[in-house]
């Protein structure tokens, strides 16, 4: 009978060793999760043209092509400088 109550108590507390790992691990997954979260990221790109140029050309590429193709991406601000 002793015998019987040794294994059954060591098969619970391997069941409750294997697990609470898992739940530390959880744990540390959403700590990192949330700090990718806080991170930002900063992107300046400047162009240039020539004076006297087309600069409707460039000014429409960037607001009606470049801009819906970051928002696809996952960029979620855009803004545009003259």
């Amino acid at each position: 009978m002793k015998r019987r109550k040794f294994i059954q108590s060591t098969v619970g507390a391997s069941v409750v060793a294997s697990v609470l790992p898992l739940t530390s691990v959880k744990g540390q997954i959403k700590a990192t999760l949330n700090a990718e979260k806080e991170k930002s990221l900063y992107e300046i790109r400047t162009y240039e043209i020539k004076f006297g140029s087309n600069q409707n050309l460039l000014k429409d590429y960037l607001k009606k092509v470049l801009q819906p193709a970051l928002k696809r991406v996952g960029v979620s601000h855009f803004l545009l400088f003259k």
